[in-house]
């Protein structure tokens, strides 16, 4: 749910921003990430984030390997 912050402009009216309040990576909570079966998946999303998600993460983790 969007969370509304008061703010004060430097003329002391009063602003409303609104905040998404999401977890790290997009709407799509670590637990539910988890649980997609890339081999296979179901539904256009989750095709889609075993086709770019998961390989991106791969390869950062391939990427420090070779820094240490």
């Amino acid at each position: 749910m969007p969370e509304k912050i008061k703010n004060k402009s430097k003329y002391g009216h009063r602003r409303y921003s609104l905040r998404m309040q999401t977890t790290v990576g997009g709407k799509w909570s670590r637990k539910y990430k988890n649980s997609i079966n890339c081999r296979k998946p179901h539904g256009f999303s989750q095709r889609q984030y075993c086709k770019y998600g998961r390989k991106h993460k791969k390869t950062q983790k391939n990427k420090n390997m070779f820094i240490l």
